[in-house]
């Protein structure tokens, strides 16, 4: 009997041996599948935290905020023409201009002489050069002698677009203007001779009507025309018919 209980007891210990055993092998399975899992979702979260900054780089690009378009021109205003100074009362000198006269000529002093005439109208002349600009002058001079038998009325006229004007200084230096009959009165020069201009600068004629005031003499006298454009930007050449 006591064989037979210590050969159940060994197998009872056996059985109980082979169930834990059992028991721990399953456990182990069951802990090496948990044990992968936590890599799988380190994997996932890697691979997430990968796409999220993927998604973050490319979203933070505003391409919209480039601007591609040309660029505007719109508030450039070249069709206003080129400022010489004129208008600010700036001399800015003569232009470039092909001289047909002879130059400088600008005043009473430096004019160009002109064949002297007497006052029939048929010993009148005439007369061509280029106004460089609005800062040019062009200044002749003659003397007028009056003779019997015609009238002096010192002209000049043109049709080009050029102010023409007239003066007239006796030779005895005692002047007086009586009228314009064709054009403006003005005063000019370094003793402030008086004659009349061309009303503007579209051409026409320029006529004075004047005295020698000292008693007993005749009226003859020095006669300057000059030839200008106030504010010109462009060279304009004339021709000018005088008489005296």
């Amino acid at each position: 009997m006591l064989a037979v209980r210590s050969s159940v007891d060994t197998l009872g210990s056996v059985r109980q041996f082979l169930v834990l055993y059992a028991v721990l092998a399953l456990g182990c399975a069951e802990g090496g599948t948990e044990t992968s899992s936590p890599d799988a979702r380190t994997d996932a979260r890697v691979d997430g935290a990968v796409d999220t900054e993927t998604v973050e780089d490319t979203g933070s690009l505003d391409s919209g905020s480039l601007d591609s378009g040309s660029p505007d021109t719109g508030s450039l205003d070249t069709g206003s023409p080129v400022d010489s100074g004129a208008d600010l009362g700036v001399d800015t000198g003569p232009l470039a201009c092909p001289e047909v006269d002879k130059e400088p000529n600008e005043l009473d002093t430096n004019a160009i002489k002109l064949k002297d005439i007497d006052d029939c109208d048929g010993s009148g002349s005439n007369f061509a050069g280029v106004v460089a600009g609005g800062a040019d002058n062009d200044v002749f001079r003659y003397r007028g002698t009056d003779s019997f038998g015609c009238t002096v009325d010192p002209t000049a006229s043109t049709t080009d677009k050029v102010r023409v004007c007239i003066f007239v200084r006796c030779t005895s230096f005692l002047t007086k203007i009586n009228s314009c009959p064709k054009g403006l009165p003005q005063t000019w020069g370094s003793t402030g001779i008086d004659g009349c201009c061309t009303d503007g600068d579209s051409g026409g004629t320029a006529q004075v009507d004047y005295t020698c005031t000292d008693v007993g003499t005749s009226d003859t006298a020095d006669v300057f025309m000059r030839v200008d454009k106030p504010g010109a930007t462009t060279c304009e050449n004339y021709s000018v018919k005088y008489h005296f």
